[in-house]
This record gives C-alpha cells, structure tokens and sequence, in this order.
C-alpha cells in the first residue's frame, strides 16, 4: 500500500488498510489509518492490529465493543446490539462514556417498543450526564408514549 496519498494541493503521509469482513450475515468495514507513517516504526504496531481485526484475538476493547453494537444499531437490529453494548459496560469507562452507552441501550429498547426498559437506562444515562446530547429528545418521546395501566380493553 502507498503511504503518500493526495488530497487536492496537499499530500499528506498517511498509511490506510481497509479490511472487509463477513461473518453469519453480518458484514463490518475497517479503516485504519496513520499519519505521519514512518515504515520502520510504524509498519509492525499496524500489522498486529490488522491480525487482531482478522483473528478477533484478545478480548474486545470497549471502542469495539461499540463498533460492532452501533453497527448492528445501523442496520436496525437493536435487539442485536444490546448485548454490546451492555459488554462494554463491564470495562473501564468513563462517566460520559458510560452515559452514552446507556443512552444507546434506552434507544435500542425504545426502538424495539420497550419503553420501560428504555426508561430505566436514560435515567442512568441522565444521573451520568445531564447535559448528554440526544437524551433530552428520546425522553420526550418517552414520556409521549402511554403508560400501559392506561390501556383498556373494549368491552
């Protein structure tokens, strides 16, 4: 692969790999990118992570943990990517990240019609980050959708 790629007036050193995956139906691009790509410092830190992407070797961290749920999000199998995302809740993370994880299980729940269990993860998302971008949103829609001790049967 060439490392000197032009973008317009500027060229810019840069190494880029490109991996496409599929597995069971699902299908998952990688791009991975170095700037200021020196070969002989750079070159084998980027063919393991390649190997890691190829082989799944060692356990997940959370950013992939959160590109195979938010991947799984985007193509509408929310009930797919809770499971993700709830994984990456086990590792060490921040209190703003833990926030958007749960923001993003409440929108899988609510997504699937499970307003209750969405409800639960915004609420942990808001005691996270109340200022958290989208939460606000989602919990008007929540807070829209009709409770079910509301429903009747006709008779």
């Amino acid at each position: 692969l060439d490392y000197l790629v032009q973008m317009g007036e500027l060229k810019m050193n840069m190494k880029n790999v490109w991996l496409h995956l599929a597995k069971d139906g699902l299908w998952i691009d990688v791009h991975i990118s170095k700037t200021g790509f020196r070969p002989e410092a750079d070159q084998k830190g980027l063919e393991e992570m390649v190997q890691r992407v190829k082989t799944g070797a060692g356990a997940p961290d959370a950013t992939t943990l959160l590109l195979c749920g938010s991947q799984l999000y985007n193509h509408h199998d929310y009930a797919g990517a809770i499971p993700y995302y709830e994984k990456a809740l086990e590792l060490d993370l921040g209190r703003a990240e833990r926030a958007f994880v749960h923001k993003k299980i409440a929108e899988s729940h609510f997504k699937q019609g499970d307003p209750f269990a969405a409800s639960g993860h915004l609420k942990l998302a808001l005691s996270l980050k109340p200022n958290l971008r989208g939460v606000h949103r989602l919990l008007a829609w929540l807070n829209q959708t009709p409770p079910l001790g509301n429903c009747r049967a006709s008779r």
